[in-house]
């Protein structure tokens, strides 16, 4: 076998790390955490946040969720992985556990920004949009002012009808000007 011949097919001699395991490669990129048992990424991660591991076959994939797999066998079809120390970078498996994409939602920590934290004392990103009382405008969320509407899936939302009027009444208005006739 030639210096440029890989030794099994995916792995190249040239990166010595693609022959090794994939547990030892993970453990490999993580900084163990004493306080709070996080196995903390050192590699690479994504804009929000989240480890990525690189397979050798295209695109990364996310690290925590090869490192449950990894221990504790497939993810179910209809569930994902929520972080229960709620730090995106970890890839504790004890610490991930698999819930439907609701019950993520629920525990999720609400996202300011594009900052992680808590808001204003509220624990969810749906707890802290059921909190407010007024539109961005101002215009109360009142029972006559206040619409619900569904987005397509099981997300719904409160639309301010002051504010759709607005909307509307521009929108009219942009398109009887486009049609008048000079």
């Amino acid at each position: 076998m030639s210096e440029h011949e890989s030794a099994k097919p995916g792995t190249s001699l040239a990166n010595p790390r693609a022959k090794m395991p994939i547990l030892e490669r993970l453990l490999g990129m993580v900084s163990m955490e004493p306080n709070t048992g996080c196995w903390l990424w050192l590699g690479s991660v994504a804009k929000t946040g989240y480890a990525r591991f690189g397979m050798g076959h295209g695109r990364p994939m996310l690290a925590h969720r090869i490192s449950y797999m990894i221990h504790f066998g497939s993810i179910p079809d209809d569930l994902e992985l929520d972080h229960k120390c709620h730090t995106r970078c970890c890839v504790n498996p004890l610490h991930l556990e698999p819930v439907t994409h609701l019950e993520n939602v629920r525990r999720g920590i609400a996202i300011n920004g594009k900052n992680r934290g808590r808001v204003g004392g509220y624990n969810g990103a749906a707890e802290f949009q059921k909190s407010k009382t007024h539109c961005p405008k101002g215009h109360a969320y009142d029972e006559s002012n206040t619409r619900l509407t569904q987005d397509g899936s099981y997300h719904q939302q409160r639309v301010c009808r002051a504010c759709d009027r607005a909307r509307g009444g521009k929108a009219k208005r942009a398109i009887a000007r486009t049609l008048r006739i000079y």
